[in-house]
């Protein structure tokens, strides 16, 4: 399974910005603001690939694990 790791910084905000992993066809993404968590998500992009369906509190374990990752990065 491929894992594809990015960062972006989506505003004009040097202290805002978001960050995403994606594994197969999850995708987690977290906003952050000076540093701190302000917004995550996980999405299945092979079901949903607008990411309208949030799937973070039914797939905890899934979420912890690309939470992993991206912190590894």
């Amino acid at each position: 399974m491929q894992t594809t790791l990015r960062t972006t910084r989506l505003t004009g905000n040097k202290n805002e910005h978001t960050k995403a992993v994606r594994e197969g066809s999850l995708k987690y993404v977290v906003r952050l603001v000076d540093g701190q968590t302000e917004v995550e998500g996980l999405f299945d992009l092979a079901r949903d690939p607008g990411e309208q369906r949030d799937l973070l509190a039914g797939r905890a374990a899934d979420a912890d694990r690309l939470r992993r990752l991206l912190a590894q990065w």
